[in-house]
């Protein structure tokens, strides 16, 4: 019972770290996403003119 217990709570103690990890993780994404994105119109429009 206790070995249970102990193995139900240690996720939810976690919780925090991982959700911040995650944050983090989607953060960098989506800068580089828009630094891509960026990157692309500018050449494109170089391209096009």
């Amino acid at each position: 019972m206790t070995e249970l217990k102990y193995h139900s709570t240690k996720p939810i103690n976690q919780l925090p770290t991982i959700n911040h990890l995650i944050q983090g993780i989607h953060q960098t994404n989506s800068l580089y996403i828009e630094t891509i994105v960026g990157q692309n119109a500018y050449l494109l429009e170089c391209l096009t003119e």
